[in-house]
């Protein structure tokens, strides 16, 4: 089962947005609210991405994403530059059909690391970072039909 990942993570700031909104408006329009997002930005992170994890793979302190592709088997880091731009950084080639991608410091060296199910090879992949994002396979366990991981 994939992991569920909320999308407001400060539910206090979300919660005072809301006040702040309502105090502002007439009655009458007390829930008609302008949110206003930034245009929609879209990635070529490789073929079929069947998972995503964010995480910060470099060390700068922005959030950078690691996606497995399913139908090329690879997981590839995407950098983040603070601005909410993503730009593919490494690629690192994995068991067949790699379905997720969970992100943490599997090692305990202070960077963040990756693993992977792969469904058609029946292994779990594990992925050490170098410290500046680049990830490589240490090991790949047998593992009869991997599909979720978290």
């Amino acid at each position: 089962m994939p992991m569920v990942r909320p999308v407001v993570t400060n539910s206090f700031s979300f919660l005072f947005g809301l006040l702040l909104c309502s105090l502002f408006t007439s009655s009458a329009m007390a829930f008609q609210c302008t949110w206003n997002f930034e245009p929609q930005a879209q990635y070529d992170t490789g073929e079929n991405a069947t998972g995503v994890d964010a995480a910060d793979f470099n060390g700068d302190g922005y959030p950078d994403l690691v996606v497995a592709n399913r139908n090329t088997n690879d997981v590839v880091v995407l950098t983040n530059d603070g601005l909410g731009n993503f730009t593919l950084h490494s690629t690192v080639f994995v068991g067949g059909t790699p379905r997720y991608v969970v992100a943490g410091d599997l090692d305990g060296d202070g960077d963040i690391d990756a693993v992977t199910p792969n469904w058609d090879s029946e292994t779990v992949s594990i992925l050490l970072n170098d410290g500046l994002g680049n990830l490589s396979v240490l090991a790949e366990y047998p593992f009869r039909r991997p599909s979720c991981i978290d």
